[in-house]
């Protein structure tokens, strides 16, 4: 089976308002077999994420001086099935820095000589449960911290495409896929940390030659 890659531009503007969610996507998608044609893993494979986060700040009497913390780690998911997977993050590390920087949070701060250290990590198995793509729920264990379960959030966050239409909302920009393809443009509006975000998706398959 060829897997069909899709360009997606997600613009966020996250709100703790609700939104009546529109129906999902008509029938004429194509057909769905078993619930991972449309999903980002294959069953019974491992997926290893290099994740980087940076939380920073600007120092209001030094111009350009930026202080903030660097994390690191990589984000494991095994699927269970097409709606549920188990993960885990492996070799948790942070760096503090206190920089001067022209060109602030844009900064690669890759360049600088930061000083990594073991993060405190319990590092336990969390359950992710999806609805078409979309995250469901979320499953730790009561003995995780809430500071770790925030920043799992955060990462989780990051993985969900709701290439099916599961929180569409409505709006004028609305042009659902049809005719058995999977172009489309559409707003769904998404579970976030901070409360639920306003995606705006435009998903098109690549072109063949970018990948050959």
């Amino acid at each position: 089976m060829i897997a069909k890659l899709l360009l997606l531009t997600l613009v966020g503007l996250c709100t703790a308002y609700q939104y009546s969610y529109e129906y999902e996507f008509p029938s004429s998608r194509p057909f769905n077999k078993t619930g991972f044609e449309f999903g980002a893993w294959e069953p019974n494979k491992e997926y290893v994420y290099n994740v980087t986060t940076k939380t920073m700040t600007a120092l209001p009497d030094l111009e350009d001086y930026w202080t903030g913390i660097v994390t690191h780690g990589y984000l494991v998911i095994r699927p269970k099935d097409h709606n549920y997977v188990v993960a885990y993050i492996d070799r948790p590390t942070y760096a503090a820095f206190n920089e001067y920087l022209p060109r602030g949070y844009r900064t690669e701060l890759s360049r600088f000589n930061l000083k990594w250290q073991p993060m405190p990590f319990s590092s336990k198995p969390f359950g992710i449960y999806y609805n078409k793509g979309a995250v469901k729920g979320f499953y730790v264990e009561k003995t995780v911290p809430n500071h770790e379960v925030n920043m799992l959030k955060g990462w989780v966050s990051q993985l969900q495409l709701d290439t099916q239409g599961a929180y569409v909302i409505k709006s004028e920009f609305n042009q659902f896929p049809e005719n058995n393809t999977l172009t489309g443009v559409y707003k769904t509006m998404e579970p976030s940390v901070t409360g639920e975000c306003e995606t705006l998706y435009d998903v098109n398959p690549v072109p063949e030659f970018h990948f050959q």
